[in-house]
């Protein structure tokens, strides 16, 4: 099980944490409750699978990437798509 303790006076409080992060996780907007990972987020494929649900709270299966994410969130990772002009001489 992984977490990430930033801005946590306790710390690593849990002692079956084992592995913990100590760094901003990089939620979409905190301050308004949206917890979802943006990207660059420490907490992306971070986790074990081992101790993740299969779907994520906002539904999609874990993992989207190379791992599961840290959190109730999943993210789905960015798709990238050739642009391609037509028209032009």
């Amino acid at each position: 099980m992984n977490n990430d303790v930033w801005n946590n006076a306790l710390g690593a409080s849990n002692k079956s944490i084992t592995f913990y992060l100590d760094q901003d996780p990089l939620f979409f907007d905190a301050s308004a409750e949206q917890c979802s990972l943006r990207l660059g987020s420490p907490c992306l494929d971070s986790d074990s699978a081992a101790y993740a649900s299969s779907t994520s709270y906002n539904g999609l299966s874990r993992p989207q990437g190379a791992g599961v994410d840290i959190g109730a969130y999943e993210m789905f990772p960015p798709v990238h798509l050739p642009i391609v002009l037509r028209g032009f001489h």
